[in-house]
């Protein structure tokens, strides 16, 4: 009985390598693709088909200013 929860404890505290998680990538790419082309898909369609909720608008005040020249003041 002491052994088993040995072996558990050293189990748990197995520690992984930056490999194991590379290693686990790989050999998940396929899933791991797919799921995320479908997200990005849904999401650029529901960008594009989202009505809009916010609209803004803006104005500008144009002012003209008098410009220095050789000759004196001008307006611009």
């Amino acid at each position: 009985m002491n052994n088993t929860n040995t072996q558990e404890s050293h189990t748990l505290q197995e520690s992984h390598t930056l490999r194991d998680y590379i290693n686990l990538v790989k050999l998940n790419f396929v899933p791991i693709f797919l799921i995320s082309v479908t997200v990005l898909l849904v999401a650029i369609v529901y960008a594009i088909k989202a009505p809009d909720i916010y609209k803004s608008t803006t104005v500008l005040k144009n002012i003209k200013t008098a410009r220095k020249c050789s000759s004196g003041f001008t307006n611009a």
